[in-house]
This record gives structure tokens, C-alpha cells and sequence, in this order.
């Protein structure tokens, strides 16, 4: 998390919502989550917060853990952080699969 500018123990503890960016939609958010609590693999270019406040993109796939009787129980994120040229690039090719 040094990326973000933040030590292990003050990440710990902190909810998901937490980094993220206040630009981002809360409707787009939700609909996230519903799509992760039914077993849906999301890939995406999301913007988390810097502990100084400013935005860092990262290219991001959330896979949602599911029980035996298919409740998601838990959800793996794996994200790369983004220079500026990458991410207009990477968000096309999403917009494109």
C-alpha cells in the first residue's frame, strides 16, 4: 500500500469505500457489488485515493470467492497501478470485450 502512501497498519481496518475516490458514482459502486455478490469476475480501471488525497489509477480484476452453496464469501483484488498513457489504453480495451 505504499503506492497509496499508507503504512500496514493504517490500511488495516480501513473499509473498501475508504479509498476510493469521491468522484466516482455510488450507483456505479453498487451495481459493482451486486455484480460481485452474484460470482461475477469484474475487470476495470479504478481510481483509489493517496493518503494526501490525490487520485492513483490502477487496472484492477475482483474475483469473488463463492461457497458451496454459492454465496460470495469473500472478494481477491488484483491491481497494477496505471501511468497516464496506460490507462486511456487499458479502458479501451474493456470497453471493447
Amino acid at each position: 500500500m505504499s503506492l497509496l502512501g499508507y503504512s500496514a497498519e493504517e490500511i488495516r481496518g480501513l473499509s473498501y469505500l475508504a479509498l476510493h475516490s469521491p468522484n466516482q458514482s455510488l450507483t456505479g459502486q453498487e451495481r459493482l457489488w451486486q455484480k460481485l455478490r452474484s460470482g461475477q469476475i469484474q475487470t476495470l480501471v479504478q481510481h483509489l485515493r493517496h493518503k494526501d488525497g490525490h487520485e492513483v489509477p490502477f487496472f484492477a480484476t475482483l474475483l469473488p470467492m463463492v461457497n458451496t452453496l454459492g454465496e460470495t464469501y469473500k472478494i481477491i483484488q488484483l491491481a497494477l497501478p496505471l501511468q497516464a498513457g496506460q490507462k486511456t489504453t487499458i479502458e479501451a480495451l474493456i470497453q471493447n470485450v
